[in-house]
């Protein structure tokens, strides 16, 4: 009960598969070395609290963090092909601690507050929780939400592709640029901030018997530079909806064009 794994300043713990630390009655793992997801191409669960003022490195596979913690001046790296993951409890990263690489970062449960520099070239990825990104967001790769909230916070940067489905919710006061493909078929767009699909922007969907539901709320603005299309009514059965709530607003830019495709 209440015990801490400690990897002191200088120290490196080597994670050499998918393994991981189990938490039984409030333990702790604390890092201020290095601690490395050295190998193997599953998921290291580390499900006790993790505290982290040094070095977290993931090379490869998955490092699981499900049971909350704090960053003070740490740092997080994920090389390309890799994940860093939040999944449950409270994670609070300060502005000294940045999370950085070419892989991909998961926030799958519980809330992660992430106040340091973010620059992610592979992927930024919901499916549950919240995630808020509250420094300066550098760079966010590909960008997807399918539950749970993301919160871009006040940063302005461009993104290579979006997707919203389901119940995701992408948010922030900033603008998100869409180079590529923008596709929304469920879910919400929120926050003051803009989003500019550049790149081709697809509103609802045609899988037979299902109901596409999109809300564009809290003024935000969605402006379209490309080409658009809104499946809204096809024969298959289904039915898309884009409500707009809260002073928000949808532009159609100079150049565009945006096609509503029904029956």
């Amino acid at each position: 009960n209440n015990s801490t794994l400690v990897n002191d300043a200088g120290a490196t713990f080597s994670l050499m598969g998918d393994v991981g630390f189990n938490n039984v009655g409030g333990g702790t793992v604390s890092n201020a070395g290095t601690l490395v997801k050295s190998a193997g191409t599953g998921t290291a669960n580390v499900v006790a609290a993790f505290d982290d003022t040094g070095v977290v490195q993931v090379s490869s596979g998955t490092l699981n963090l499900g049971g909350g913690g704090t960053a003070a001046g740490g740092a997080f790296t994920v090389a390309a092909g890799a994940t860093l993951q939040f999944s449950n409890g409270l994670y609070n990263a300060d502005s000294a601690s940045p999370v950085t690489g070419s892989g991909t970062v998961l926030f799958s449960g519980g809330a992660a507050n992430l106040a340091g520099p973010y620059n992610v070239g592979g992927a930024t990825t919901a499916t549950g929780g919240t995630a808020n990104l509250t420094g300066p967001v550098v760079a966010a790769g590909v960008v997807s939400a399918s539950s749970g909230m993301l919160n871009l916070g006040s940063s302005s940067l461009s993104i290579p592709s979006l997707s919203i489905t389901v119940s995701g919710t992408l948010t922030g006061t900033g603008t998100v640029t869409v180079s590529g493909a923008t596709v929304w078929s469920g879910g919400y767009m929120t926050g003051t901030g803009t989003t500019i699909a550049q790149g081709g922007l697809t509103l609802g969907g045609n899988t037979a018997s299902t109901n596409y539901s999109m809300y564009l709320q809290g003024g935000r603005t969605l402006r379209n530079s490309g080409a658009a299309s809104f499946l809204i009514s096809p024969s298959s059965g289904n039915v898309s909806t884009l409500t707009f709530y809260n002073n928000s607003t949808l532009v159609n830019d100079a150049g565009a064009t945006f096609s509503l495709m029904g029956d």
